[in-house]
């Protein structure tokens, strides 16, 4: 049921879903899906908390979304991956650390206020807003944005196991993926957690709801894409954590190269460590962007979901 009765025997409220991602984008966009998803198919309201340095655009959603602030005077330096991707478990600990008192506090007002709040969905590494929620009574699911196969293969470190942070506890895991495309691995993924698991992917395909990117998106290599044949292109992109090196970067830029295949590569202005933007040799343009065919793009990050 998604409505319940109010005490006045008047029209039913609409049930209230809560929802934390992780403070990244690629994080942000199933999770913001899945909220369109809910609102839209399942005729239920979002409360969607966010940290404070990664606001979503409330603009672009239906009035009775809340958005709701988390640790608004904590530093995004503090919570950010300090040295790339190397520091990305340390900066997902500081997260669990600074954003948990003030996320607990949060949420009690928002059950204080609202009787109606259904479950909390938050973010599979959020493991410290699971906790809360359960201790005030919230049922939980976690949202897991990638493949079922990588649960499966962090399920393999009985370190994680052991120091719960893995999520038994939750009443189910929703990860973003499809059963025909990972029927064992979902198998799996519910006999080693022995919790109800949801495929509901890919999200961005059932999704009604409006854009959630964090940056301007740029749709120019969609009219490049769409002139070239089925399955003939190679798509790379290191999604909006990631980073590299110099050296590697270019490795990259002539694996494609020398692929002698036309290639759509996202290259985000922060992809390169200790470089706002890398940069790329002329003779790699040569050898491919700038080909008299045009079989290849490069352009920001900010297309994933339109391909």
């Amino acid at each position: 049921m998604t409505t319940t009765p109010t005490s006045s025997g008047g029209p039913q409220r609409r049930r209230r879903v809560l929802m934390f991602p992780l403070p990244f984008q690629g994080h942000i966009n199933p999770m913001m899906q899945l909220a369109g998803v809910l609102h839209a198919r399942g005729g239920l309201d979002i409360t969607f908390f966010h940290a404070a340095f990664n606001a979503p655009d409330p603009a672009r959603r239906p009035a009775s979304y809340r958005f709701v602030p988390v640790g608004e005077g904590v530093p995004s330096a503090d919570l950010l991956p300090s040295g790339g991707d190397r520091d990305f478990v340390a900066a997902l600990l500081r997260i669990n650390e600074r954003l948990t008192s003030p996320f607990c506090d949060l949420l009690k007002r928002e059950l204080a206020a609202d009787d109606d709040a259904a479950c909390l969905v938050v973010d599979s590494n959020l493991r410290g807003m699971q906790l809360i929620a359960e201790e005030l009574g919230l049922p939980t699911l976690v949202l897991r944005p990638g493949a079922a196969a990588c649960l499966v293969a962090y399920m393999a470190f009985p370190a994680l196991c052991d120091k719960g942070l893995l999520p038994p506890s939750s009443q189910g895991v929703i990860i973003n993926t499809f059963l025909s495309l990972e029927e064992r691995e979902l198998q799996k993924v519910t006999d080693v957690l022995n919790v109800s698991t949801y495929a509901i992917g890919p999200l961005h395909k059932i999704s009604l709801g409006a854009e959630s990117s964090l940056v301007a998106q740029d749709w120019t290599c969609l009219e490049w894409l769409d002139k070239q044949a089925d399955a003939s292109v190679l798509y790379v992109s290191f999604g909006s954590l990631a980073s590299m090196e110099e050296n590697e970067l270019l490795e990259t830029a002539w694996g494609l190269a020398n692929s002698q295949r036309p290639f759509l590569w996202v290259i985000r202005h922060n992809s390169v460590q200790s470089s706002q933007q890398g940069s790329l040799p002329d003779a790699f343009k040569e050898a491919s962007i700038c080909r008299p065919d045009d079989k290849h793009e490069i352009c920001a990050r900010g297309v994933e979901d339109r391909i």
